[in-house]
């Protein structure tokens, strides 16, 4: 697994940031709105049990997959309060 940055930057590049962003299926666009509400939330508690789980890994090519996981959670994790604070700028 390569951890990946997501590409999200309305509030520093000035992009506006529609409330249904994606509009050929507002519905989706709404549910991963509110998912970014509480996604922070249930995603610490998945990289907590990681964590705790890596220790107890016998093979070392699932503790490096674990790792990479964690790298990738701590970038994709950032992407919500973005997402957030682009939304209530926008809309609040």
């Amino acid at each position: 697994m390569m951890a990946r940055r997501p590409r999200f930057r309305p509030l520093t590049a000035g992009i506006s940031l529609p409330f249904t962003w994606q509009p050929e299926r507002p519905a989706f666009a709404m549910q991963c709105n509110v998912i970014s509400f509480f996604a922070r939330g249930f995603e610490k508690l998945i990289v907590d049990a990681t964590r705790e789980a890596i220790p107890l890994m016998r093979r070392p090519e699932n503790v490096e997959e674990a790792e990479a996981y964690l790298r990738q959670e701590a970038q994709h994790s950032a992407a919500h309060p973005s997402h957030i604070r682009a939304l209530i700028k926008q809309w609040a």
